[in-house]
């Protein structure tokens, strides 16, 4: 299994998004940590519709936007979650 960075050598939020679509297989595993409004989402989901996209935002209100942008999208899981690392003090 290969990541983007991996790919690219540097962090993906310096890649063009054109330039990470052109580089994956159409059936991708993609995990999205940090959603938003969803319009990455919403890309992925249509640039790999073969693959899986699993979607992290913790944020209620704009989940909700996230989850109305991809709805209809059956390869996207949208999770109202966020990752931690366990044993990290709140």
């Amino acid at each position: 299994m290969k990541s983007v960075g991996a790919f690219f050598g540097r962090y993906p939020s310096d890649i063009p998004l054109k330039k990470i679509l052109k580089r994956l297989p159409r059936n991708s595993f993609i995990i999205e940590a940090g959603a938003g409004f969803g319009e990455h989402t919403k890309i992925f989901a249509e640039s790999f519709p073969l693959g899986k996209v699993v979607a992290l935002e913790p944020i209620p209100a704009v989940f909700e936007i996230a989850k109305n942008r991809v709805k209809g999208f059956s390869n996207v899981d949208l999770r109202q979650e966020c990752l931690v690392k366990r044993g990290d003090s709140q």
